[in-house]
């Protein structure tokens, strides 16, 4: 599994086999998970400057 994937991974397993009664509940609940992650999480997931950049949105401090 690659980096990407780990991420991915990590919040299918936050959301998979639970009912969210309509996608736009799905897509909130996504939003916050991704909200939610931690810098120091992205980085010891991904590892490299390349990943790090893609996902600098959510690693910069709060």
């Amino acid at each position: 599994m690659d980096r990407v994937e780990k991420v991915g991974q990590l919040m299918k397993d936050k959301v998979a086999m639970k009912l969210y009664g309509t996608l736009e509940i799905l897509e909130s609940k996504m939003d916050t998970l991704i909200n939610e992650l931690e810098g120091n999480l992205i980085k010891s997931i991904t590892g490299t400057d390349f990943y790090c950049n893609a996902f600098s949105s959510i690693l910069k401090p709060k």
